[in-house]
């Protein structure tokens, strides 16, 4: 029996066929060392290519801080800040001329609606002036410019006009009167009534004692009228 089994297991044995098995699995070790040898070889270079830009970088990185650390850097910065400062005082400046040729601006259409009003004023007074009872409408043409004359004396020095306040603008004979001497005893009160800003103003007049220029009193009327 033991012979039989024996026999048998011999013969199995030698059916089997493991040359083409012990061919794969050389195959397969050969393939395994050739990856572990590319795996290395790959590895090598990868730390070769760190290394370089480990190096590149502190190389770049010292050159920054020995930037930071120079002069030269501190003098650019310095010119920045001055520049900054530079540009901050022309923006204002600019801001303060565009103000001021805007005031210039209006100051110019005021003056020029002055000269236009002053003109036409000044040919209606040589008509007038050419007209003998043009006293009455000159009167008139105060009272529409919003001006009203008064006449206030200090003492009685001529019949009609004691103490008080007259209103001349009334009188045809006013414009011939306010160039008359009273005594020197005589004020004229200069009320403006504007009708654009709905104000009363007042300007007295000492013929006595009177400190105000003509250009003063010219000025104030045409600002208040």
């Amino acid at each position: 029996m033991l012979e039989n089994l024996s026999s048998l297991l011999k013969s199995t044995i030698q059916n089997f066929e493991i040359e083409p098995d012990i061919q794969i699995i050389s195959q397969i070790n050969k393939k395994i060392s050739n990856l572990q040898r590319l795996r290395y070889e790959k590895i090598q270079q990868q730390e070769q290519e760190l290394e370089k830009l480990v190096n590149e970088y502190e190389l770049k990185l010292n050159g920054i801080q020995s930037l930071e650390l120079s002069q030269e850097r501190k003098k650019i910065l310095e010119e920045i800040n001055e520049l900054n400062n530079l540009k901050f005082k022309l923006a204002r400046n600019y801001l303060e001329l565009e103000n001021e040729i805007n005031d210039l601006g209006l100051q110019f259409k005021k003056k020029t609606q002055e000269l236009v009003d002053l003109q036409n004023l000044n040919i209606l007074n040589n008509e007038l002036n050419a007209n003998p009872d043009s006293n009455v409408l000159k009167l008139k043409i105060y009272k529409n410019f919003g001006l009203l004359i008064e006449t206030k004396f200090k003492s009685t020095t001529k019949t009609n006009h004691d103490n008080g306040v007259k209103d001349l603008t009334n009188d045809s004979s006013f414009l011939d009167k306010i160039n008359e001497d009273y005594n020197n005893e005589k004020i004229h009160n200069l009320v403006i009534n504007n009708n654009r800003t709905n104000l009363i103003t007042t300007l007295n007049i000492d013929e006595t004692d009177n400190k105000l220029s003509d250009y003063f009193i010219s000025n104030y009327l045409w600002d208040n009228l």
